[in-house]
């Protein structure tokens, strides 16, 4: 999730430039599977429903394949991401808020985190990973702004309950992702438009940074640097490939394991935030917003048969 303003000449080229980037793979068939929404964020699939939350509307939704209704609903939350962090628990992060907010998957209260172990408050929490140990991983964004202080932070919520700071000094950490053998962590890095990997040690803690991909390296039509074209939300899939939504660019950016470009998936809305695949990896669920600078920003969701 960024804060909002007006698109910048640099976004309305890259609409321009979408049709003519090499590589670009067309989607054999879009389905609009919610038409209204407000500002839909951080998707998941579980137990063959379909999970995501609207920034805009202070909601976790699910859709179950003919209807969306609301699960969960706490104002001024603010949420940016919902994942599974067992069969029992939801995390929902709540960006305005500045906490992160453990619910049942019928919108029950479970449990609620606004500090670290050191009682530190979190920033703008953004965007959570499971990490398979009944715990997770969750970006605390810091504040949205090129000129802002570097303050973008990654914490580790045990499954002990104690939450630690696992990395930090990242420009507006974003989007999470683990990879298929969890033997690394993909951190968005929306602020320097580019896209980092650290590895894990056994505790679960982080250790060496590396630069996984710079966007311009995967998408070289980019005309300027801009913050807003930045990576949000990411995905692996089980070849190790990681998926990008690239916010203010209008597709979904895939590299391959070391960082190489594989293709580039359209999407029907500029401003394009995260994604989930379904049952499988021939469906890709996408969040993204229409306007994103007027209230309540409406947005869609859609779903996405790969070729």
């Amino acid at each position: 999730m960024a804060t909002l303003r007006p698109i910048s000449p640099a976004g309305a080229a890259v609409c321009a430039a979408l049709a003519s980037l090499s590589g670009a793979v067309a989607a054999q068939e879009v389905t609009i599977i919610n038409p209204e929404t407000s500002f839909p964020e951080g998707p998941l699939w579980f137990n063959d429903l379909l999970y995501y939350v609207e920034y805009g509307a202070d909601t976790v939704m699910v859709w179950d394949g003919e209807a969306n209704r609301v699960v969960w609903r706490q104002e001024g939350c603010g949420p940016s991401a919902v994942i599974a962090v067992t069969d029992e628990t939801f995390a929902v992060t709540c960006y305005d808020s500045g906490a992160m907010e453990l619910i049942t998957p019928t919108g029950e209260a479970v449990a609620t985190i606004a500090t670290d172990d050191e009682g530190n408050p979190l920033f703008g929490p953004n965007d959570a990973v499971a990490d398979g140990a009944g715990g997770f991983y969750f970006s605390a964004s810091g504040i949205w702004d090129a000129a802002a202080p570097i303050e973008g932070r990654i914490y580790l919520y045990r499954a002990d309950g104690s939450t630690v700071e696992v990395a930090n000094d990242i420009h507006y950490s974003n989007g999470l992702a683990l990879s298929p053998d969890g033997t690394s962590l993909y951190v968005s890095e929306m602020g320097a438009q580019r896209v980092l990997r650290f590895t894990r040690n056994a505790d679960g803690t982080l250790g060496n940074r590396y630069l996984f991909a710079r966007l311009s390296d995967l998408a070289p039509d980019l005309p300027e640097f801009d913050i807003y074209m930045g990576p949000d939300g990411l995905r692996t899939d089980a070849a190790g490939n990681v998926y990008i939504a690239q916010f203010e660019g209008g597709r979904i950016l895939v590299a391959d394991p070391g960082g190489q470009p594989v293709r580039v998936i359209e999407v029907p809305a500029l401003y394009v935030d995260n994604m989930e695949f379904g049952a499988d990896e021939s469906v890709l669920y996408v969040t993204a917003v229409i306007d994103a600078w007027t209230e309540p920003y409406p947005g869609q969701v859609y779903r996405i048969d790969l070729e």
